[in-house]
């Protein structure tokens, strides 16, 4: 999803020196620091930035033949272009899915697609020409316009718009052709569109098509990202495309005329402009972009567009330090050791914790430590004396552990404030060592801050290091939520000041004011402040040279006004964009309180990110149809402040995880692409039911850590370097699952949902082997950071609601069934209506549970239960379903019954059964019901009639769910995963004794291990 997870303002730990000649690890490469040089950043060289591929299948990618990097730096803030030429060397027509990992805190604001009209001579040419180029979306079209073949731009439309115009361009509600049909679909089918969202902090997908035969394909992506503060000067370190056979850059510089600029690599022609822009240009450099602008001094940008004058300004206020105070003498460790967290990043934290503990041995006096993935655990299940030998032995603990698993924050913070060993809450501060990048779990920041500022009896302290991917904006809410902060480590030499920064009692801002300038917007809306914080401002206005900003703080009884004198600003068309980001930034975790204002400012200001997605359609018609026309955000963007915006809805922020919930429920009603529409019975009980039936239960699953050793080796290297192969990573799963149990297996295989985050197909796999492994609340917890994507999938909105009737969060397992019955009910056709018959069978088993309860939910279940669609199911023995996870694919249902007589799509020639559902586009479901049958043994299989057109061969897991004495109390429910490799595999899934009691768990894993 080309949308961002927006940045944050960071507190800055005071830098220390680093002396000459040093080595430090930069971006993989040994890099000697000089006299006059410090280091720009620690890089983390297997998570790179601007790492790409454009992939046409499970397995295939296409090679990235040219990357064009432009770069302006204007100030503190720097925008990237970067040009990708793809080359299709087949005869075939694809579609594919362009990746792009982008720098931590990159904030996308363009992407165009096209076929490319020049060849790579031709480009260098052009490129080494030094012709003036814009960086603007009118610009960058303009310039490109004779060198690729019908370009096509991406749009910032709403979310779940974007969504639904994608959805419906791909697989358009027209009559189904032929089923089963060996030629392709007639050309009316076929559509052009590209949806780009975002997909994890820093992580970014987009589906393109057509990408013609035997041609080049350029993709255009453009960011923009802010220098790092090192001391007095600004850096910046900027992977470069590491696969491409050529790699042009070009960057032009525009800082104070005296100012010291330092570039590399080195061999780069250097030239001044008539307006000062310095510029480098080079070819293949052989190492990542590194420029420092030395001396840079207060940074304030200015500039305007058509909704008026905007300013952006990073200082440093001097706020008065106090004596070190002591901030508690307990304090937990919270180590993410997911597989994101790299060797080299787990190194860097746990030399932090070392300094923190070994720096504060007079006032830290005691210390646990837990470490998380997808579950949470504790080295120790009590808190240690802060002694050298304990601090040894902890982190030696730590270091032998297997990063592995995808990572669930929400889950490290339930244990951090509720240890299940402590009799009460933990009064202790936290310190958070993660790069805050969900990929399991709740995803929600304000979900998050919200419950931990509910449980916290400290403060949390958060740190981000330099050149790491992350997301700094949850990290820095997590740690407001608690009166903390979020410091930043540029370097290895911060660490000494970083580990005492957290002493240093804070001010709480009470009021920022600037002459000349309104509509002001600290970025983070951070509630306090520490000495040695630099802060980002922005408002609307053109503060003059000398202007102050004003900063009232009070800490206890004490107040001070603490003023930062502004130097002459530098122009910048910039300015309006960082303003937007920080605008909308806050207005998303206003939503939907801020009444839609997220959605004008992303759209205005080009900010992809929760609110909004890129989208490319083919035609304006296309856009049209959709109701996706040039809105009047100019008009509400100028006459609408965000701050007033904000400060209403602030006041009616929801009280409690009810209030929450509801908020977030009138959001998916008032959606205009698929708004939800609920049981009004529900609609008008879900207000008056108790708080606590909104809280989720903690997310603990007693899961030991894995050491490397515990790991095949081959897996183990594949780990380490963060792309770990789909089927080692299933194999080792399933070793894991016989040795451990299903919880573990998917742990193991969640490594996949690290390795690609926001792919919903691999999130549903995942889902799909947790459901079939008895685990129904993991199943829910792969899905949980996805809700908006399982809102236009109802197949995924059943998974979730099974996994959350599992694990008793009965209130939004009941939303979420009838989230999915709606889906389900989309189309009035015989698929439709099978399908949502299908789907009740999971409903009714949570409904009749909670009739026989005391619930308040007891009444409604009662009714919904006779109302809900039993059909073709109604007094069936077996009803068999099954579901498969590639779009756009068609999955056949395959039943063989004792006599050896099939039942398929096709005709059923055993006795008293019936095939239910055939679906030929999608995912699915297709059913098998018999009533009456011959005692025998049936035998279930998979087929895989036919792959998604225009992409290579992709793997499809199914899911094959087994009912037994469906719709009864006495109903028995087993499910069974497979994967088919490729178009024409047949998969056995299970094999059903008709007339025999149903076997227990145990006896079916066995089965299926003899299989």
């Amino acid at each position: 999803m080309l949308a961002c997870a927006s940045k944050s303002g960071q507190d800055v730990a005071a830098p220390t020196p680093v002396a000459p000649g040093v080595p430090i690890e930069l971006d993989g490469a040994r890099a000697q620091l000089t006299s006059d040089a410090t280091p720009l950043a620690w890089q983390r060289s297997r998570l790179a930035g601007n790492t790409t591929r454009l992939m046409v299948g499970d397995d295939r990618s296409l090679p990235l033949q040219d990357a064009a990097v432009r770069v302006q730096v204007e100030g503190f803030r720097a925008r990237v272009l970067i040009d990708f030429v793809f080359d299709n060397p087949d005869d075939a027509i694809y579609e594919g899915t362009f990746q792009i990992r982008l720098p931590g805190e990159a904030s996308p604001y363009f992407l165009a697609f096209g076929q490319s009209a020049q060849t790579i001579d031709e480009a260098a040419r052009r490129f080494a020409a030094s012709e003036v180029w814009g960086l603007d979306p009118g610009q960058i079209m303009a310039r490109r316009a004779d060198q690729w073949i019908t370009p096509k731009e991406a749009r910032v439309v709403q979310r779940d718009v974007a969504r639904l115009a994608y959805d419906e361009t791909v697989h358009p509600r027209l009559p189904p052709p032929t089923i089963h049909a060996a030629e392709p679909l007639p050309m009316r089918y076929i559509r052009d569109p590209a949806l780009a969202e975002w997909a994890g902090a820093g992580v970014f997908h987009a589906k393109i098509f057509p990408i013609a035969a035997r041609t080049a394909h350029r993709v255009v992506v453009g960011y923009d990202v802010d220098l790092e503060r090192v001391g007095d000067d600004l850096a910046l370190a900027l992977p470069l495309p590491e696969d491409a056979a050529t790699v042009r850059v070009d960057v032009g510089v525009r800082a104070e005329p005296g100012a010291r600029v330092e570039f590399g690599p080195s061999g780069a022609t250097a030239t001044r402009e008539p307006d000062g822009t310095r510029r480098y240009q080079l070819i293949n450099p052989g190492g990542p972009l590194r420029l420092r602008i030395a001396s840079a001094g207060a940074s304030l940008l200015a500039g305007g567009d058509g909704s008026g004058s905007y300013f952006a300004a990073r200082y440093t206020p001097a706020v008065p330090t106090q004596a070190s105070v002591s901030r508690g003498r307990r304090a937990v460790f919270a180590i993410d050791t997911s597989m994101s967290a790299s060797p080299e990043q787990l190194n860097t934290w746990l030399d932090l914790t070392r300094a923190v503990l070994d720096n504060n041995r007079g006032q830290l006096r005691e210390f646990a430590v837990l470490t998380f993935d997808i579950e949470a655990r504790f080295w120790r299940e009590a808190v240690v004396a802060n002694t050298s030998a304990n601090v040894a032995a902890a982190l030696e603990h730590v270091r032998g552990l297997a990063l592995e698993g995808a990572s669930d924050l929400g889950a490290a913070l339930d244990a951090a404030t509720r240890p299940r060993w402590s009799k009460g809450p933990a009064q202790w501060d936290i310190f958070l060592l993660s790069d805050g990048a969900v990929t399991w779990g709740e995803a929600d920041p304000a979900a998050l801050s919200r419950r931990l500022s509910e449980r916290a009896e400290g403060a949390l302290f958060a740190y981000q290091t330099a050149g790491g991917v992350s997301d700094p904006w949850l990290l820095q809410r997590l740690a407001e939520a608690t009166g903390g902060a979020l410091f930043s480590i540029a370097r290895a030499g911060d660490i000494d000041a970083a580990s005492r920064a957290h002493r240093k009692r804070p001010w709480t801002i009470v009021d920022v004011a600037l002459e000349g300038a309104d509509d002001l917007l600290l970025d983070g809306a951070p509630r306090v402040v520490y000495p040695g914080q630099e802060l980002l401002l922005v408002g609307r206005g053109q503060p003059d040279r000398g202007a102050q900003i004003a900063m009232t703080l009070r800490q206890g009884e004490r107040a001070r006004v603490v003023r930062t004198t502004l130097g002459a600003s530098t122009p910048s068309s910039l300015a309006p964009r960082i303003y937007g980001e920080v605008a909308v930034d806050q207005l998303e975790a206003a939503t939907p309180g801020a009444g839609g204002a997220a959605e004008a400012y992303a759209r205005h200001f080009r900010v992809p990110g929760r609110s909004c997605s890129l989208l490319m359609l083919e035609t304006e018609e296309d856009y049209q149809r959709f109701g996706i026309a040039p809105a009047q955000d100019l008009e509400r963007v100028r006459d609408e402040p965000a701050s007033q915006t904000l400060a209403s809805a602030r006041a009616s922020r929801p009280k409690d995880v009810r209030a929450a919930f509801l908020q977030e429920l009138a959001r998916m009603q008032a959606n205009p692409a698929r708004p939800l529409r609920i049981d009004p019975r529900l609609e008008v009980l879900l207000p008056v039911l108790p708080v606590d039936m909104f809280d989720r239960p903690d997310s603990a699953i007693e899961l030991p850590a894995h050491a490397w050793g515990d790991l095949e080796a081959a897996l183990r290297s594949q780990l380490a370097t963060g792309a770990p192969d789909d089927g080692l990573v299933r194999a080792e799963a399933e070793r894991h699952r016989g040795a451990h149990g299903g919880a573990d297996a998917v742990r193991v295989l969640s490594s996949l949902i690290e390795a690609n985050p926001g792919d919903p197909r691999r999130s549903a796999d995942l889902a799909f082997s947790a459901l079939a492994w008895e685990q129904p609340a993991l199943a829910a917890r792969v899905l949980e950071p996805r809700l908006r994507v399982i809102e236009t999938r109802p197949h995924l909105s059943q998974i979730y609601a099974v996994g959350l009737a599992e694990a008793r969060r009965d209130v939004a397992a009941v939303v979420y069934f009838e989230a999915a019955l709606q889906g389900a009910f989309a189309e009035p056709d015989a698929h439709a209506s099978g399908a949502s018959e299908l789907l009740a069978l999971d409903y009714r088993r949570l409904l009749r549970r909670l009739a026989a309860s005391e619930s308040p939910l007891r009444l409604f279940a009662e009714r919904r239960l006779a109302e809900l669609p039993g059909g073709n199911y109604r007094d069936a023995d077996v009803v068999i379903s099954l579901l498969w996870t590639t779009e756009q694919t068609d999955v056949d249902l395959l039943v063989t019954g004792p006599d050896g007589q099939a039942c398929d799509y096709r005709a059923c020639g055993i006795a008293n059964a019936w095939m239910t559902v055939d679906a030929t586009e999608g995912v699915g479901p297709e059913a098998f019901a018999i009533r009456g049958g011959a005692p025998g043994r049936y035998q279930v299989a998979a087929r895989y009639f036919s792959g998604a057109r225009h992409r290579d061969d992709e793997a499809a897991r199914v899911l094959v769910s087994v009912y037994r004495r469906p719709g009864t109390p006495e109903e028995v429910v087993t499910r069974h995963v497979a994967t088919l490799e490729r178009v024409g595999a047949i998969a056995q899934i299970v094999a059903v004794d008709l007339g025999a009691s149903p076997p227990t768990a145990a006896e079916a894993d066995a089965l299926e291990v003899a299989r």
